[in-house]
């Protein structure tokens, strides 16, 4: 048994300004058109992207507003050297589960 308290799996809005949750969705929706592959984890999903039109800059925003509303998300970006960029969107049970409804489609 583990003595760390459960992180509750919901988005808290209020974490951000409206006009940061607005640049959120801009954001997101330019980095959904990238998406080349989705393959499932056991306690997630990974995203791969095209490296040809990925913005890095603008998945690292993302990721750096999505942390403050979903702080039980675990973020990592893999850029391997041939190009392909991975994004693993993991957590603690449930996770998968929040994140095929929320934003895996």
């Amino acid at each position: 048994m583990s003595d760390r308290p459960t992180m509750r799996i919901a988005c808290d809005l209020n974490a951000l300004t409206p006009e940061e949750r607005d640049r959120r969705q801009m954001v997101l929706g330019a980095i959904v058109q990238t998406i080349i592959g989705r393959n499932e984890l056991a306690n997630g999903f990974e995203l791969s992207f095209d490296s040809a039109t990925l913005d890095l800059a603008e998945l690292g925003e993302w990721i750096g507003l999505e942390r403050r509303c979903c702080p039980f998300l675990h973020f990592r970006i893999d850029i391997a050297p041939a190009g392909k960029i991975a994004l693993a969107l993991t957590g603690a049970s449930g996770v998968k589960e929040f994140l095929r409804a929320e934003m895996i489609s």
